[in-house]
């Protein structure tokens, strides 16, 4: 059951190498683990995931594993691509830690999940060795 300011902005699945990764549309983020939300019953309020009313709206929530890189856009173009390694573990209830720098006139419209360059890079030296020695 939601309020009228609230709303839905995702679902993830839950593994058990993984964890939750929530950016905000002001540039913060944090990664926490799953055991942090307690399973709720049918008619239930939800559990606040994000402190919304202090450090902005969340922008993006996923289920990341260390080995994923993560890619953030910013409205006016900006894009990054940070380790999720990098990003520091925290409770569901702290803002987390700056991921990318937004000035007011901007916000992260998009996050998006990919697979670390250097493992591809890792695994595409083990398997194609350079044979020119």
């Amino acid at each position: 059951t939601l309020s009228d300011d609230e709303e839905v902005i995702g679902t993830v699945n839950t593994q058990n190498d993984m964890k939750l990764l929530t950016v905000s549309e002001t540039g913060f983020g944090r990664i926490s683990k799953f055991s942090e939300y307690r399973v709720q019953s049918r008619g239930g309020k939800g559990i606040i995931n994000y402190p919304c009313e202090k450090y902005g709206k969340v922008s993006s929530i996923m289920s990341v594993s260390e080995k994923d890189d993560i890619i953030i856009m910013s409205e006016n173009g900006v894009i990054i691509r940070i380790n999720v390694e990098q990003i520091r573990e925290c409770s569901r209830t702290s803002k987390g830690v700056r991921l990318m720098r937004i000035k007011d006139d901007n916000r992260v419209v998009s996050v998006a999940k990919v697979e670390n360059k250097e493992d591809d890079e890792i695994k595409n030296q083990n398997t194609n060795p350079d044979t020119s020695n």
